[in-house]
């Protein structure tokens, strides 16, 4: 079992209990970890022998692909967003979200803010898609400032014409900073 979860090589560890204590397991060689006084188990994994088998499914009648099957994988258990789920994911984004910050106060500000609403919620899932991409790759669950330039330079956000780096850093600081 341990072969198909580590890779090949010497591999130390140690069990906890769900009160914080740590314990060895009785199974298993116990050994000194490095010239220090910390005793730890030991196990030693061979390179596996067989490559493990594939998938396999018939690309229009030519070369086979390997496919991935979500049932037998780790994700089985994932659950798909769903369209209520996505609302009220939305609604939760637009009342914690300070975009109202971003608009002019004048008379016509519900009409606007609701227009900027319709045009993010046909477009949300994508939004989220891009989020998850930009905070993986940044200082997740965040976006850094660097990442969110990339993204604006990639995107054509910044046109110097209407919006340049420090609007760009207005807008941010204006949409990020609490005001409680």
């Amino acid at each position: 079992m341990a072969a198909a979860m580590a890779p090949p090589g010497q591999h130390f560890f140690y069990f906890v209990r769900e009160k914080g204590s740590i314990f060895l397991s009785p199974k298993h060689e116990v050994v000194r970890f490095k010239s220090t006084n910390i005793f730890l188990n030991r196990v030693n994994i061979s390179k596996r022998l067989d490559d493990l088998e594939a998938i396999h499914q018939a690309k229009d009648g030519e070369e086979d692909e390997a496919v991935f099957m979500k049932d037998r994988s780790i994700f089985k258990d994932y659950r798909e967003d769903t369209e209520a789920f996505l609302q009220k994911m939305f609604d939760e984004d637009i009342q914690f979200g300070k975009i109202s910050r971003t608009i002019n106060k004048k008379e016509d500000f519900d009409t606007e803010f609701n227009a900027i609403k319709g045009i993010l919620l046909v477009h949300y899932q994508d939004i989220l898609n891009i989020f998850d991409y930009y905070s993986g790759s940044s200082n997740y669950p965040t976006i850094s400032m660097n990442d969110f330039t990339s993204f604006s330079n990639q995107c054509n956000i910044l046109d110097q014409k209407y919006i340049g780096l420090a609007q760009l850093d207005l807008l941010l600081v204006a949409t990020c900073v609490s005001i409680n």
